[in-house]
């Protein structure tokens, strides 16, 4: 299993839409075929960062997702609440 790490970055005016907007990309990126468990939260000291947590079969199965229509749906859905280009990186457990 591997793990995507997504740092988001939300215009601190729109959180509550985003967090509303997330309740459907969360269901979208956990309908992905691999997708397991999608997790979000919110920064405690900097509450406009977000961390969005995918677990996936595989890093193929993230790469396959990339390439479906689902994730221009999700990024349709959540691009107008970015202050900046999300930071993405894939994690594994040791």
């Amino acid at each position: 299993m591997i793990t995507e790490h997504v740092t988001l970055q939300i215009m601190p005016e729109r959180t509550a839409d985003f967090e509303a907007a997330m309740q459907e990309g969360g269901r979208i990126l956990a309908a992905a075929e691999g997708a397991s468990n999608v997790r979000l939260m919110k920064g405690h000291e900097n509450p406009e960062k977000y961390l969005l947590l995918i677990d996936w079969e595989s890093v193929d199965h993230h790469v396959a997702f990339t390439k479906e229509p689902g994730i221009d749906d999700f990024r349709s859905l959540i691009g107008e609440f970015m202050a900046g280009k999300p930071a993405m990186e894939h994690f594994q457990t040791v």
